[in-house]
């Protein structure tokens, strides 16, 4: 343990945040999984680029995921009693700083092009990019900052004394996590700011708007306050490596609340479309489109003593036939209905 005391460092702590980071790291990982098998299983028709994005950033989170149960098997199993073996930095500097920095790039910029398309404010979307494309920037340069010091404790007492060969480092760490606060706050505000001018009269169009706030809100400003948390305690918890927790569930969260975001689209619909089908006009639009798929009679109410059409089509056997037997709103799938409507 002299290493640990050399540095001032408590083992306890530091083997508190690394155990309470790992297992965040691994609960947001499970919680992720669940939102892309939703995702996948909704089928819904987004763009092959949304796709490209979500099940990309699974990807990459998975990578992620094994690269830190791989630091945490060295640091907390086979270096066990050794705090040498707690202090080095084995694979965080791509683990923590690089993934994030990029994915989290990714997440802003493609909601900057969501914001492109609500508003056509095209000076929003620069300054949103420039500032994803910054904070990635700087999170590239703490990693190799951290690659070179190649130690945990050495990379926050550089970062964290400012002097002239050390500046540098302690500017990449303000930039990135600041940048990163500063950019998603924007977000969140800008989208909530046209959705909520985007309101009308009615008021199943209002709630679907406010829910949109909501999540918009809570997306945005839970990876504002993970990434203001990381940089207060990377900058003032010397010695004590407590930002090693938010540092390991910041990417995490961005990918969570992408996904969140997208799956509560989903719920919108899913509840906009259970409305319409609870309606007359619906039932009995249903009605007249299952007796045409089921080779039944149908009747004109109005020209019913003039004109009697029979259609008959084969009666549904096989799987396809039952699929169809499922109804659409607004472009989405919504099953369990049956021609009634009913769930």
């Amino acid at each position: 343990m002299d290493a640990c005391a050399a540095e001032g460092i408590s083992t306890i702590k530091l083997t508190l945040c690394e155990v309470l980071g790992f297992q965040f790291n691994w609960a947001l990982y499970g919680i992720l999984s669940l939102q892309t098998f939703i995702y996948y299983q909704s089928g819904v028709p987004h763009r092959r680029l949304t796709k490209t994005i979500v099940y990309g950033l699974f990807v990459a989170e998975t990578l992620q995921t094994i690269l830190a149960t791989h630091d945490g098997w060295h640091e907390l199993v086979i270096s066990w009693g050794d705090c040498g073996g707690l202090l080095t930095l084995n694979l965080n500097w791509l683990s923590l700083p690089f993934m994030t920095g990029i994915e989290s790039c990714v997440i802003q910029c493609y909601y900057a092009r969501r914001i492109y398309f609500l508003g056509k404010s095209k000076t929003l979307v620069y300054v949103i990019v420039m500032l994803a494309l910054m904070q990635a920037s700087a999170a590239v340069a703490e990693a190799i900052t951290a690659l070179t010091l190649n130690s945990v404790p050495n990379t926050q007492s550089k970062t964290y004394k400012i002097t002239t060969d050390e500046y540098q480092a302690d500017i990449t760490i303000k930039v990135w996590l600041g940048g990163t606060a500063a950019c998603d706050a924007l977000i969140a505000c800008v989208m909530i700011y046209f959705v909520f001018t985007g309101r009308n009269s009615y008021n199943s169009t209002n709630s679907i708007a406010t829910k949109i706030i909501r999540i918009s809100l809570q997306t945005g400003l839970c990876t504002s306050v993970v990434s203001i948390v990381q940089l207060c305690l990377f900058l003032t918890s010397n010695h004590a490596l407590y930002y090693i927790v938010p540092a390991l569930m910041l990417s995490k969260i961005y990918s969570n609340s992408l996904l969140s975001l997208l799956n509560s689209r989903l719920s919108i619909t899913y509840r906009r479309g259970i409305e319409f089908h609870s309606s007359a006009e619906a039932k009995q639009f249903r009605r007249e489109e299952g007796s045409l798929r089921r080779g039944r009679t149908i009747y004109n109410a109005e020209d019913m003593r003039d004109n009697i059409a029979m259609v008959t089509f084969k009666p549904p056997t096989g799987e396809e036939d039952v699929a169809s037997n499922k109804f659409y709103y607004g472009g989405y799938m919504l099953p369990g209905f049956n021609e009634d409507g009913i769930a």
